[in-house]
């Protein structure tokens, strides 16, 4: 496997993993997350290079402020078995990260798009969800390998 700087896009994929065990000790600087998310938004395709992709990176303090708010809102909006069972554990597990980063679409990009291309409208509402996507995968590196274990 090559450095996780240098992967080619198949080997992304290979090593992805779904990460369970959330922790707040990051050594990468947030200026090299800005940056990965800053590249991200700007060359992931999107329908006819409306560059309607957008992010906010939440990390430390508005990150802990944002699942917090989260876990008010689920505990008072949700049955109190599903909030105990389902939102109760996930978000902690989230709020013990370093950060959230929220995707999503500016529709205003779009619009100048749709009124060049009406007989494609129907068609752009799936089109930016495979572009949420592909920002969401870009702006989403592969971690580094776990430690060894002698």
């Amino acid at each position: 496997m090559s450095s996780p700087s240098a992967l080619t896009l198949g080997e992304a994929i290979e090593n992805r993993r779904s990460v369970h065990k959330l922790y707040d000790d990051v050594s990468v600087p947030d200026s090299r997350i800005e940056e990965i998310m800053r590249h991200a938004v700007l060359y992931s395709p999107t329908p006819f290079n409306c560059q309607s992709g957008r992010t906010v990176l939440l990390v430390k303090d508005e990150h802990k402020k944002f699942w917090d708010l989260a876990r008010e809102i689920a505990q008072a909006t949700e049955p109190p078995a599903l909030f105990e069972k389902v939102y109760e554990p996930r978000t902690k597990m989230f709020r013990a990260a370093y950060g959230t980063i929220l995707f999503y679409d500016d529709l205003s990009a779009l619009e100048a798009t749709e009124q060049k291309w009406p007989m494609l409208k129907d068609k752009f509402p799936q089109w930016l969800d495979h572009a949420n996507g592909m920002l969401q995968y870009a702006g989403n590196p592969p971690p580094p390998p776990p430690p060894k274990m002698y």
